[in-house]
């Protein structure tokens, strides 16, 4: 039996595969940011109309916007998804610094095998 998904999850998991910012977000669906910001943080509900918005910024059709989430499901394990949550939120500099750093211990780690 699969749990109910939340809006507000299905934002968060779009803003991670997009690398967008909530600020990214309400510009491209023309929408306030304390509008996205309240969805995300406080669990409001947004109206039909609002969620149009959102799709629309997006770039996707009302049913891609949902069934993203039935798809991807397990696209990440738990213990990736906070590893990833951060990376998005580094600056551009900052995620060449993290992907030379993983290249490294990747390379490390192979010359042990």
């Amino acid at each position: 039996v699969s749990e109910a998904v939340s809006f507000r999850d299905i934002l968060k998991q779009w803003l991670t595969m997009r690398g967008w910012s909530v600020y990214k977000l309400a510009s491209e669906s023309d929408l306030p940011y304390s509008t996205v910001s309240n969805i995300l943080k406080r669990g409001t509900e947004p109206t039909y109309t609002i969620i149009l918005k959102i799709a629309k910024g997006l770039g996707v059709s009302l049913s891609e916007l949902f069934s993203f989430v039935e798809s991807n499901e397990n696209y990440f394990s738990k213990d990736v998804i906070p590893i990833v949550e951060l990376y998005t939120s580094l600056s551009k500099t900052d995620k060449r610094i993290a992907k030379a750093y993983l290249e490294g211990i990747n390379h490390k780690s192979e010359e042990v095998l």
